[in-house]
């Protein structure tokens, strides 16, 4: 199903060229409710990813716990109050350059090395896989496992030896985890960041050429995933997934994961989401633009609209075209890696009255919005967890030990507590939509158009969510919600976060959430949303619906 088709809007829409939206009093749109499910929807979409990475001043866990590895009090009561029902450990980048023994203590062997990220940097292995089993038996996560492709493709390793050792963390894993808990074990992570190798390494590796470094790579997952499945045949595994346009790359990891020896023991491949990563691009339909020319209204609006895509009515889609080719290739979907970074922005765009972290976490939401729409995304994991100075941080300890939650994952928590498992059909009529906003990503496609509400709604068989996103800086909007005739008449609830937009990504300060009750009038509620928010409207059924139906 083609995932624009999810959420219709009337043709009656204000559209501004290039504009913020300036909202006349009293306005109102309205969302009806259809009695049809669209799809199921995943909880494990709002998964998190507990990186241990190597550079840049940022350790996450590793710079947190002390030298037992445990972690503060208030560090676990704020992972724990994140909610998510999955966690993906250890690492991104530096996943295929971890030996992962060098996690665990060995007999015979004095501690624990630290290991070598991809940069040199290094990591104590303090917080090792026995300290984050025990976290995630305490937290009652699951775990999606990363292992190192990297030592097979280059010949670090004999091909049967490298697959046998990342069976073997596997193995471990199952013997520490709790029963049924590793949900997926990733072969690999951004491979194509290194592979294939550049036309001049090929024949050092016995490569002739790029369709010989394809089936290498097939070899390679083959051989990976048989050594997994005889410790575990049931284990879910995750490939990369080719990013679409990417050319070289893009050619030789479709010619291998499109063969029926990957797709017979693959299930997921990965697709990753970062923008716009501190490269600055503005630009409008192709034509450069100067940061300094723009207005306040288009670095709001093309700060919103930077993470994802959107279809014909400005309803977020997320990365849409990577789902649908990873769908066409016969896979599942996961977004193993996704995030709202700007690094620079305030430097960038000295001419802007607020910074980053709003309009961050607005365009968060929309990715959450889009991949909530997608059929084909099972599940993701947003980055980083735990950390002291990056931005992207879902729970952030500052150098005095203060914790707090980052903008971006107030968002995520959000909805892991208060979504639905299906979705619901509905119409969204009368919002406003911004026509071409600036782009600030170069690989990101140009939005046509952002509407000024986001909104889809989920259910499950205690009540209907509404989830709906306010993307105008300035003014309310009156959301009008005609109500069927299965939800009570009393007890919803809005759940809503604001925030001062003195609040950046990378410092203090956190979104304010606000609950509220309302008592429909005349089978009908009336929310107002506050600018630049992102809300969920909880409507009771009359009676819950029996389990069998959910």
């Amino acid at each position: 199903m083609d995932p624009s088709v999810l959420l219709t809007t009337t043709a009656a829409m204000m559209t501004f060229g290039g504009a913020a939206i300036a909202l006349a009093p009293g306005a109102e749109v309205t969302l009806t409710l259809e009695d049809r499910v669209v799809q199921r929807i995943s909880g494990d979409l709002f998964g998190q990813f507990l990186e241990r990475p190597s550079w840049g001043g940022e350790f996450g866990p590793e710079a947190v716990v002390n030298d037992q590895g445990q972690l503060p009090e208030a560090v676990e009561r704020h992972l724990r109050d994140l909610r998510a029902p999955l966690v993906r450990f250890p690492a991104g980048t530096d996943a295929d350059y971890i030996n992962w023994q060098d996690m665990i203590d060995l007999p015979g062997r004095p501690g624990r090395p630290a290991t070598k990220g991809h940069q040199g940097g290094l990591v104590t292995n303090r917080f090792g896989y026995p300290e984050y089993f025990g976290l995630a038996r305490r937290m009652k996560w699951r775990t999606i496992l990363v292992g190192n492709l990297r030592e097979a493709l280059y010949r670090q390793r004999p091909l049967a030896e490298a697959a046998a050792h990342a069976a073997e963390l596997l193995r471990y894993a199952k013997s520490r985890a709790p029963r049924g808990s590793i949900t997926a074990f990733q072969v690999g992570n951004e491979g194509w960041f290194f592979w294939p190798p550049e036309p001049n390494q090929l024949a050092a590796l016995n490569l002739a050429d790029d369709d010989a470094a394809a089936t290498w790579l097939r070899e390679c997952l083959v051989a990976y995933a048989d050594a997994l499945h005889r410790v575990d045949p049931k284990v879910s595994l995750i490939a990369d997934g080719p990013r679409p346009g990417d050319g070289r790359i893009a050619e030789v990891w479709t010619k291998a994961v499109d063969h029926p020896e990957v797709r017979a023991r693959y299930r997921y491949l990965a697709a990753h989401a970062y923008a716009p990563m501190g490269i600055w691009n503005s630009h409008r339909n192709g034509v450069a633009l100067q940061a300094n020319q723009l207005t306040q209204d288009e670095v709001w609006d093309a700060a919103v609209a930077t993470l994802g895509r959107f279809d014909e009515r400005g309803q977020a889609l997320s990365d849409s075209t990577a789902y649908g080719d990873i769908q066409r290739l016969g896979y599942r979907a996961v977004v193993t890696e996704w995030n709202w970074n700007g690094w620079g922005f305030a430097k960038r765009f000295p001419q802007a009255t607020f910074r980053e972290g709003v309009p961050a976490t607005l365009s968060s939401a929309g990715f959450l919005h889009g991949m909530m729409r997608h059929p084909n995304v099972d599940l993701a994991t947003q980055s980083m967890m735990l950390g002291t100075t990056w931005g992207i941080t879902a729970v952030r300890v500052n150098p005095k030990g203060r914790v707090a939650f980052g903008t971006q994952s107030e968002v995520t928590r959000l909805y892991a507590q208060y979504h639905g498992n299906e979705l619901l059909a509905s119409t969204l009529a009368g919002s406003p939509v911004v026509d071409k906003p600036v782009s600030l990503a170069g690989w990101w496609p140009p939005v046509a158009r952002m509407a000024s509400v986001d909104a889809l709604v989920t259910q499950d068989r205690r009540a209907i969510y509404v989830h709906v996103i306010h993307r105008a800086r300035e003014g309310t909007m009156t959301l009008n919600l005609p109500l069927p005739t299965t939800v009570g008449g009393a007890g919803v609830r809005v759940h809503t976060l604001t925030g001062e937009f003195s609040l950046s990504t990378a410092g203090g300060g956190e979104l304010r959430r606000q609950t509220t009750t309302l008592t429909p009038a005349h089978r009908a509620l009336k929310v107002v949303l506050p600018p630049a928010s992102v809300s969920v409207i909880v409507i009771p059924r009359r009676s819950p619906r029996p389990p069998e139906m959910d």
